[in-house]
């Protein structure tokens, strides 16, 4: 029980700042080389068989739950599952979690009083919109770990544009369609550990697109 609320967790000796640019390097090379080289693996010896991979997130530990580091990696592992034609035998990856006591996996923590929302709540909530519009297709552009995924309709127009900036740790998301006042938005942070509020917002921008 107190496991999965992760009371406890060896100090690291780190600034915070060399702290989270280590854990950045390490899971951009997670995301561009190792987790594709382990999915090949699987591919090459059970051939055409479904993948699900039954629990995805960062790793339980509170120190990077709630941050704009786990916002960014959410939203690019999500991306990346969607994009990546290499990766497309994986059918069914179910995020871990949408609530519970934790700070690091859920999306939603029970209060006694409510709930809070975390991090991962805003960048979810953007990457949505590929399920609910006809996207047949999703172009990835990767420059200088800058991760651009564009998303395009059946009749080969731009519908929805991703950006993930990790080296100015931002969220940028565009919804070409959207009658919304507010279809340019960026979700971003100063630092890579700075915590959400309790609604889940690190800081927030709002515009609309002007072609």
């Amino acid at each position: 029980e107190d496991a999965g609320v992760m009371i406890s967790e060896d100090d690291v000796k780190n600034s915070r700042e060399d702290q989270f640019n280590l854990y950045k390097d390490r899971i951009l090379e997670e995301l561009k080389y190792g987790f594709l080289n382990r999915m090949n693996q699987y591919t090459s010896i059970f051939k055409d068989k479904e993948i699900w991979i039954t629990e995805w997130n960062l790793q339980m530990t509170k120190t990077t739950g709630n941050t704009m580091f786990q916002s960014l990696f959410v939203a690019n592992y999500l991306l990346e599952l969607l994009a990546n034609p290499n990766l497309q035998s994986i059918t069914i990856a179910t995020y871990h979690n949408l609530a519970g006591r934790d700070v690091s996996a859920s999306i939603f923590k029970g209060l006694k009083d409510g709930f809070e929302i975390h991090s991962t709540y805003e960048p979810l909530k953007y990457i949505r919109d590929v399920f609910e519009h006809d996207i047949s297709k999703i172009e990835k552009k990767v420059i200088d770990n800058i991760f651009t995924y564009n998303c395009f309709n059946l009749n080969g127009d731009m519908i929805i544009s991703y950006v993930l900036d990790w080296n100015q740790y931002k969220i940028q998301y565009k919804n070409y369609t959207s009658d919304s006042p507010y279809n340019n938005i960026v979700f971003y942070s100063k630092n890579l550990y700075d915590l959400a509020k309790k609604n889940g917002v690190l800081q927030l921008k709002k515009s609309k697109i002007i072609e």
